[in-house]
């Protein structure tokens, strides 16, 4: 249980400083889309089998992106800080004419990206840690400034689903 908590702790203090970060870089509205209590987001955590944990800070409205859906997503990218602190900002595409096309369950991204849109819906809005596991793993990804066995954070914003099955 201590363990589950300090995981909490860290997910919370990375999602709100990713939150800042994503308000001062032009998301302007999701301040507004949060609920705060206490300095604590009010959403559920959610984990996963794999290790993957995301809360969603907006649902979106109608079907939800599945395996084999062509979805158009907008992205933030961060390394979490193991401390909860701010990680370091390494992407971001802050326009909707910018997002990013990606077949789901096709392998043209990392495990953990693929697997944080699953179950999302357009205009959804989602904050994802992803264990290294699901990431780049040992290797890291040195183009990128992502080190090895870095644990990541995305801020996930699903601007369409195409292509539905």
């Amino acid at each position: 249980q201590r363990a589950m908590a300090e995981t909490k702790a860290l997910l919370w203090g990375v999602v709100l400083a990713a939150l800042l970060s994503t308000v001062a870089c032009g998301y302007d509205d999701v301040k507004s889309e949060m609920k705060w209590t206490q300095g604590k987001l009010k959403a559920e955590l959610h984990t996963t089998a794999s290790g993957l944990k995301y809360a969603d800070v907006k649902e979106g409205t109608g079907s939800a992106a599945a395996k084999g859906d062509v979805v158009m997503v907008m992205y933030k990218l961060y390394l979490a800080d193991s401390s909860g602190g701010k990680g370091q900002h390494v992407y971001s595409q802050a326009r909707k004419e910018e997002a990013f096309e990606l077949r789901l369950g096709a392998g043209s991204v990392i495990l953990g990206f693929d697997e944080a849109v699953v179950g999302m819906r357009p205009g959804g809005r989602r904050y994802a840690l992803l264990p290294s596991s699901l990431g780049y793993g040992d290797n890291g990804m040195p183009a990128f400034q992502i080190p090895g066995k870095a644990a990541l954070v995305y801020y996930l914003e699903v601007v369409s689903i195409k292509n539905k099955k």
